[in-house]
């Protein structure tokens, strides 16, 4: 079953080109003589202005000096500017990285780190991280930018030693020690040998006993632990964190938040309201308090601890969604109107707060008025469009909704153009205007033919129409800009297996997605119905039966029902057809089914 999720695209290689051609640029300066070239600070040191999400995060701006270049080094620069402008990525990073191999600059090995990350070549990266640490070994970014890429290399082992040797680099807390480590092995892409390396550290390094130092160093593993989705070893390291640090609200908190990520939440309310206890004023820790006791259907109490707070923006929006979930519209009503003069009403934030306010109460009038005043220069801008647009074609009709739409789409920002084609294909999809959702979206093509979201909504559009062979060009050039986007893969797998007699073909696909994402449940129904068309029942309902559990939603159960139906299971097919059928009266796939099967 294909789901449509936005996938967002890594870095590609022109924005690369133009990182490596912006280094060369800047080296071209000639200060006197033949053997020392002179790079531009300001344009070299620009590269690394903005540290990407593989590299390790750093407090401090690169400094911004005039690194001296000979001659020999500036020859592998311009022979990479070369390589990197006939597009030869790969071969250009690798003359930076001779470079900074000749250099004794650690500034421009540091460079070519970042550089060599943001084209995702760890081998590079971690050669040139090696090269800074050679010639920096007091820099604890350079540690921790060469120990990421061991990870990302696979290179565990050397990892090891670079996280050892980041934990006695660092001077200060065991908290702080460990929120280093946290920030390069939250990274790993394997959780499984980030736990392993975890686990050695916290062997090697044993915190003992309940002082507060010792408490916090464990509250940083288990936060660490449960990045890495290890939740059993987060738990028993935040419950022995919590022993040392009774008066530490936050450590409370976050022992509160291991329990309910346990789905244990009568278990976590002594800690809610523990770190409450501590600090009521704090707004963050009295509203999670004050979700938990809502809950568990506490109404009283969770509003009395949000009315003892000061009344901003989120403290009333929150006081509204209780009111709301309690069916009491006129409070509700109140608290929206209170909030109209609230702490925050002259902040950016404060008009898309009052918008979902009154969309959530039910004023579609209110909530269109403060949509359209939210600023363009808020993160939530775009999101208030989109909103807009679907409200006034509600309340206005298709076109006018489109109207909203259309100024978006000739924004100066790819983004806002390709939300705004979705969301037109939707409002189009939502009025069974099929033909015109198709249509929308291949003129948004027109303007972003390598946009993901476009080329896999029209995907599912055509396959929905049947036709087979335009779904699958489409998913094609998804994948051939994201070779492992799980979703198309699986939107691929399931539409050649449904739609097509290419069954063998399809499971290899729908394979690929659920390796990528074994607990998504759209892949695994995919995979109980390829194995179906191949007549691998019984391992079919395996899989429909785990899909069923975790999503009982009609195509998942009209899968089960037939795959039941054929393996001879009757009765319990016609007992969940019913079930199904109970909550979801006119579903136009449990009708067929019906139709197929007399059920």
């Amino acid at each position: 079953m294909p789901v449509q999720k936005k996938s967002i695209l890594t870095v590609t290689a022109p924005a690369v080109l133009i990182l490596l051609m912006m280094l060369v640029v800047s080296a071209c300066a000639v200060s006197g003589g033949t053997e020392t070239i002179q790079a531009s600070p300001d344009a070299v040191a620009s590269l690394a202005e903005e540290v990407p999400e593989a590299l390790p995060e750093t407090d401090s701006r690169p400094e911004k000096v005039t690194a001296a270049m000979t001659a020999d080094e500036m020859y592998r620069v311009m022979s990479a500017e070369l390589r990197g402008s006939e597009g030869d990525i790969i071969a250009a990073l690798s003359n930076y990285l001779e470079a900074a191999l000749l250099s004794d600059d650690p500034k421009i090995a540091k460079r070519v780190t970042v550089l060599s990350v943001r084209a995702r070549s760890w081998q590079h990266a971690a050669m040139a991280a090696d090269r800074w640490q050679l010639l920096d070994p007091d820099n604890i970014e350079a540690t921790r930018a060469l120990a990421a890429a061991h990870i990302y290399t696979g290179n565990y082992k050397a990892a090891a030693y670079q996280l050892d040797h980041l934990y006695t680099q660092v001077e200060g807390t065991e908290a702080e020690k460990w929120q280093q480590i946290t920030g390069v092995l939250a990274r790993s892409a394997s959780t499984e040998n980030a736990r392993d390396l975890l686990q050695q550290l916290i062997d090697k390094y044993q915190l003992n006993g309940n002082t507060p130092a010792v408490s916090t160093g464990k509250l940083a593993q288990s936060q660490l632990a449960a990045k890495l989705g290890d939740m059993q070893l987060a738990m028993q390291l935040g419950q022995e964190a919590a022993v040392g640090l009774k008066d530490d609200a936050q450590a409370q908190l976050w022992l509160g938040r291991l329990f309910i990520a346990s789905e244990k939440l009568p278990e976590s309310t002594r800690y809610f309201q523990r770190a409450w206890e501590i600090n009521p004023s704090e707004e963050e820790i009295a509203m999670a308090y004050a979700e938990v006791l809502h809950r568990q259907d506490n109404t009283v109490k969770a509003n009395t601890v949000l009315a003892g707070l000061a009344q901003t923006d989120r403290v009333l929006l929150n006081r509204i969604v209780f009111a709301t979930v309690e069916r009491d519209k006129p409070r509700a009503e109140r608290l929206f109107h209170q909030m109209d003069d609230s702490l925050d009403h002259d902040q950016p934030s404060h008009a898309i707060r009052m918008a979902r306010a009154a969309d959530l109460i039910g004023l579609p009038v209110e909530a269109r008025t403060w949509y359209a005043r939210v600023p363009e220069t808020t993160e939530a801008w775009l999101a208030a469009r989109l909103r807009l647009a679907v409200l006034v074609a509600i309340s206005d009709g298709l076109e006018q909704g489109r109207a909203v739409l259309a100024t978006l789409k000739n924004n100066q920002n790819n983004n806002v153009v390709e939300q705004a084609w979705l969301a037109d294909s939707q409002l189009l999809q939502q009025a069974r205007e099929l033909p015109a959702a198709a249509e929308s979206l291949r003129s948004g093509l027109l303007q972003q033919p390598d946009s993901v979201p476009l080329n896999y909504s029209l995907g599912l559009l055509m396959a929905q129409a049947g036709d087979v062979a335009a779904a699958e060009v489409l998913f094609r050039k998804v994948l051939s800009l994201q070779p492992n986007n799980p979703t198309a893969l699986n939107a691929l797998g399931y539409t050649l297996t449904d739609l097509t007699d290419r069954h063998a073909e399809a499971l290899d696909y729908i394979q690929r997605a659920l390796e990528l994402q074994p607990d998504d449940v759209s892949v695994i129904d995919s995979m109980g119905w390829v194995l179906y068309r191949l007549g691998r029942n019984t391992e079919a309902l395996v899989y429909l039966k785990r899909a069923y559990l975790l999503d009982d939603n009609p195509e998942i159960a009209a899968h089960l029902v037939e795959v039941l139906w054929k393996s001879g299971q009757q009765t319990a097919a016609r007992r969940l057809f019913y079930k199904a059928r109970a909550e979801n009266k006119d579903d136009p796939i449990l009708l067929r089914l019906e139709q197929r099967f007399g059920l």
